[in-house]
């Protein structure tokens, strides 16, 4: 299964299950919400949350099935 990388360095596995996707992002995005002062300006965390979601579909187009 092949892996996407946050710009802080964690790595993401993707998985054929949409939801358990979206949780994983989720998650991710709110640790890095806690790290910043709440609003996630600090980190742009919906642009986070995008770009994340971005490599994920990206990823998952080039699985062979």
């Amino acid at each position: 299964m092949p892996m996407v990388r946050c710009v802080c360095g964690f790595e993401i596995l993707v998985v054929p299950d949409l939801k358990a996707m979206d949780n994983a992002i989720r998650n991710h995005v709110a640790e890095h919400k806690k790290k910043s002062d709440g609003s996630g300006k600090i980190l742009g965390i919906s642009s986070l949350a995008q770009l994340l979601t971005e490599k994920v579909l990206l990823a998952a187009s080039e699985i062979n099935v």
